[in-house]
């Protein structure tokens, strides 16, 4: 994750907007702008702060900060895996973009207008962001029988294999 100056983002536990002024790689600090809203404008009400640079980079990676600036179109990126003498076809997913408020109006919804205590997303915490590398192999080792996680990470396993890969078939 690289960040650059004039890069907008917002966060999970933060429903405000954050700029990033400067960045001081020898010091591992980030100036930022804050505003409590993420469609205030210049004029409405802000601070400043310094953030430790490793911290927001780290924070950008588990997910906790989402980007506001437009996204870049890239083409699709296609790949071919081979698993246990069967060829797949791997397509990048396109990112979406959750604001923080969406997210809690989602669960709203989703628990019949009861906001939610707390996230349950066991057993396949933090399986969300693993490598595609990992998925193969364990895709892979599911189908010889050999995979030694439980039935739900291995449910998990296969059902996101088959959101990312289709079968490549040989005409």
């Amino acid at each position: 994750m690289n960040l650059e100056k004039g890069q907008l983002f917002t966060g999970k536990y933060f429903t405000g907007k954050v700029e990033v002024l400067g960045i001081n790689h020898e010091a591992k600090e980030l100036s930022v702008k804050l505003q409590s809203k993420v469609d205030a404008t210049e004029d409405d009400y802000h601070w400043f702060e310094e953030w430790n640079l490793e911290h927001t980079i780290h924070g950008f990676n588990r997910g906790e900060y989402f980007n506001l600036n437009q996204p870049t179109r890239t083409p699709k990126e296609e790949k071919i895996v081979n698993v246990n003498g069967k060829e797949y076809i791997y397509q990048k997913p396109k990112q979406r973009l959750v604001t923080p408020q969406t997210e809690t109006i989602n669960q709203i919804l989703m628990n019949g207008g009861v906001i939610p205590y707390s996230r349950n997303i066991a057993p396949n915490e933090g399986f969300n962001e693993m490598p595609v590398e990992y998925l193969v192999e364990e895709f892979e080792l599911i189908q010889q029988k050999k995979s030694t996680l439980s039935s739900a990470r291995r449910k998990f396993i296969v059902d996101k294999f088959n959101k990312l890969f289709k079968e490549k078939l040989n005409v």
